[in-house]
């Protein structure tokens, strides 16, 4: 008899399906993710801090042309208030001399016509003290 007839059967165990079978990699093959990550993470810094500088000198700059502008409108401005000063000035003494030049008048009408002077100063008066008394 045979052997094998003897002893029962085993039965045989499905072979899982295969699949491609990767050979082992070893650490050095495989992408290193933690290294990938710092180099994102670190070019992410450098780009932030080269827009940072780039901001800062937009900003100096413009910093620097509102001070020259600001400086343009003082300069403006005390220009103008030179102006305005020197019309009130000839202004205020054409005023003078014209206000002279008036009293003088009133003064060399008084002396040619003392009577009529006199009589409307009378006339004044007696108008103010009735005003006063109501």
């Amino acid at each position: 008899m045979n052997s094998s007839s003897n002893t029962p059967s085993t039965p045989s165990t499905p072979s899982t399906p295969s699949t491609p079978s990767t050979p082992a990699q070893s650490p050095s093959d495989q992408p290193n993710q933690p290294n990938r990550a710092e180099e994102a993470l670190e070019a992410s810094r450098v780009r932030i801090r080269e827009a940072g500088e780039v901001l800062r000198q937009d900003l100096r700059a413009c910093g620097d042309q509102v001070r020259l502008a600001a400086g343009d409108l003082c300069s403006a401005a005390e220009s103008t208030a030179g102006q305005i000063r020197q019309q009130a000035e000839t202004a205020f003494s054409e005023a003078r001399k014209h206000a002279g030049t008036l009293c003088g008048q009133g003064e060399e009408y008084v002396r040619q016509n003392p009577l009529p002077s006199v009589l409307g100063a009378l006339a004044a008066g007696f108008l103010v003290g009735v005003l006063i008394r109501r």
